[in-house]
């Protein structure tokens, strides 16, 4: 009689360590199923800002074609027959850029005043226009949604 008290104490040890095993795999089981399911989707790649307004409009250059990527010293413009291709006003707290085109050449990108080769300088960036100042005269360039040459000059020029 005392060897049947151990074997009853025994069985249930097992059984309840049976149903411990057996609601811990069920358990891991449906947690397993919960991250599959609530789990967002990978994302391929983080997206990467570009914070040098220069770095970011010869990107848009290289996007668009342009495969030179101009850089300042790879375009020598005169100040006349400027033409405004596109603008960005800003990035945050850094200033914007203006991408200009003279006839005939590629657009090039002109961060707030720099100065280009013929010593005009980029000194305002606003929505729909830039202003070019030096060599004693001042030019306005507006943006202009036409692709037509005629419509593309719209520049007013004064004497400083």
């Amino acid at each position: 009689m005392m060897i049947s008290i151990p074997v009853r104490r025994l069985n249930a040890g097992l059984t309840l360590l049976a149903w411990s095993v057996a609601i811990g795999f069920a358990a891991w089981t449906l947690a397993s199923i919960f991250w599959q399911v609530a789990t967002p989707a990978s994302v391929a790649s983080l997206p990467r800002h570009q914070t040098d307004p220069g770095l970011a409009a010869r990107d848009i250059l290289r996007m668009l074609g342009d495969e030179r990527h101009a850089t300042p010293a790879d375009v020598a413009v005169d100040s006349a027959g400027y033409r405004l291709v596109g603008l960005a006003t800003g990035f945050g707290s850094l200033p914007g850029f203006a991408l200009l085109q003279k006839d005939g050449e590629r657009a090039r990108a002109v961060v707030m005043n720099e100065t280009l080769p013929d010593g005009m300088r980029l000194t305002r960036i606003l929505p729909d226009r830039v202003e070019l100042a030096g060599m004693g005269r001042s030019i306005e360039l507006r943006m202009i949604a036409s692709s037509s040459d005629a419509a593309s000059r719209a520049a007013s020029t004064t004497a400083d």
